[in-house]
């Protein structure tokens, strides 16, 4: 199945920006996964030898919740390049100069969102993209 689900999110604090953002496709995740390699090794150590043991058991509760904490880390917001995300993620916006006009959506207006805004967006095209075994319901998000 072709992924092309797109919606519409509010900013979170300011109440007249709007962002259209897209699911990506595997070859997207994929990309932004090998340029935060160096974040993956640093979850891995995170993970542990604990982690690794409860993967081996038999103990089939204690598995799951090891499988469950995998799929976690594996849409974490770390595991993922901001810059590839948000590049192919965002679709439009409604941010707009002091003259009123709509900023144009390209590689350097994205660099220059504020963190937080960056990784609010982040949040929600992981969000989007994930598939829906694994996806929690969000609030803030309005599908259009």
């Amino acid at each position: 199945m072709l992924l092309s689900k797109k919606q519409w999110i509010d900013h979170p604090t300011e109440s007249d920006i709007r962002f259209e953002v897209r699911g990506l496709s595997w070859v997207e995740l994929d990309e932004a996964r090998s340029l935060a390699s160096a974040s993956q090794r640093e979850v891995i150590k995170d993970l542990g030898a604990d982690f690794l043991a409860a993967l081996g058991s038999s103990d089939n509760d204690e598995s799951d919740r090891a499988l469950a904490k995998l799929d976690e880390q594996r849409y974490h917001p770390s595991q993922f390049d901001t810059g590839s995300l948000l590049t192919a993620g965002l679709v439009s916006w409604t941010v707009s100069n002091g003259d009123g006009e709509i900023v144009p959506l390209n590689d350097d207006t994205i660099g220059q969102l504020d963190e937080g805004t960056a990784m609010f967006l982040v949040e929600q095209i992981i969000e989007i993209t994930r598939p829906a075994s694994g996806r929690s319901t969000a609030a803030s998000v309005s599908l259009s």
